[in-house]
């Protein structure tokens, strides 16, 4: 390192002195763009069921009160994901590891409460050809649920980072990026939950 200057932090600079530069992944960056476009996707959806919502009273939908496990899941499994992250960041692996455990279970508790809700649905006679509402119920929880999916499985992935010892009190970017995207999930169907049950 000799001759690089007396800062002991130069990146091949011009010797005017230590600036700390925002270290902020590219990977980061890029996780908050697709953020925002999955936030047009569900807008987007949100806005056409809220612009039918005054021909709601023409059309009998009996919304599943399965719906309420559904809701209870994704929220106490976002709760559950960030105790994990504060243990991970605390160095207490194996504490995190049982909290990204629970957080698996209610992410398939929740694929799971939907399912059922699509199946009472069908079995009650609620078909998107014959009631508007029951078919955008249909689209926005099977939009959500794919995503979702694909949430379940990155949940799957950090456990195993954590539980073979790859992912550390140093090392969690990978947790970080999933914490998010589970966030938003549950704020996503929080906000279609409103919507289908008003």
């Amino acid at each position: 390192m000799g001759g690089s200057g007396t800062n002991g932090d130069d990146h091949g600079g011009n010797g005017q002195g230590s600036h700390p530069k925002p270290d902020i992944p590219l990977a980061k960056i890029g996780f908050w763009l697709l953020i925002g476009s999955l936030s047009t996707m569900f807008g987007a959806l949100a806005s056409t069921y809220g612009y039918r919502m005054s021909e709601k009273a023409n059309y009998a939908f009996p919304w599943p009160p399965t719906l309420w496990i559904s809701t209870m899941a994704i929220v106490v499994s976002s709760v559950s994901l960030y105790l994990a992250q504060r243990k991970v960041a605390e160095g207490r692996m194996r504490s995190g590891v049982n909290f990204l455990g629970v957080t698996v279970a209610l992410g398939w508790a929740f694929v799971i409460s939907q399912i059922v809700s699509w199946l009472l649905l069908a079995q009650a006679g609620f078909y998107a050809q014959t009631n508007p509402f029951a078919g955008l119920f249909y689209i926005l929880t099977s939009v959500h649920g794919f995503h979702l999916l694909a949430g379940v499985a990155w949940l799957i992935y950090l456990f195993y980072l954590a539980k073979l010892g790859i992912m550390t009190a140093k090392k969690h970017l990978a947790l970080d990026l999933g914490a998010i995207y589970w966030h938003f999930m549950m704020i996503v169907w929080l906000v279609f939950f409103a919507l289908i049950v008003l």
